[in-house]
């Protein structure tokens, strides 16, 4: 989720914890070129697939994400 602050200029959930809690575990999140039009799609997928909501398909360690 850091990765796509940084990425999008804002967190990819906003409001009270409970929303923020019910909308993480529920809906995707907002695609960072939504907020950041011209983010190179390579780096957007590699952010999108580290917040993906499976565990396997997600990076399987820190190592691989790098």
């Amino acid at each position: 989720m850091v990765l796509c602050e940084l990425l999008a200029g804002r967190t990819p959930f906003e409001g009270p914890a409970a929303l923020v809690l019910y909308h993480a575990g529920r809906t995707e999140p907002d695609r960072p070129s939504r907020h950041r039009p011209g983010l190179p799609r390579e780096l957007e997928m590699v952010c999108l697939k580290a917040m993906a909501k499976r565990p396997e398909d997600r990076y399987p360690s820190a190592g691989d994400l790098g």
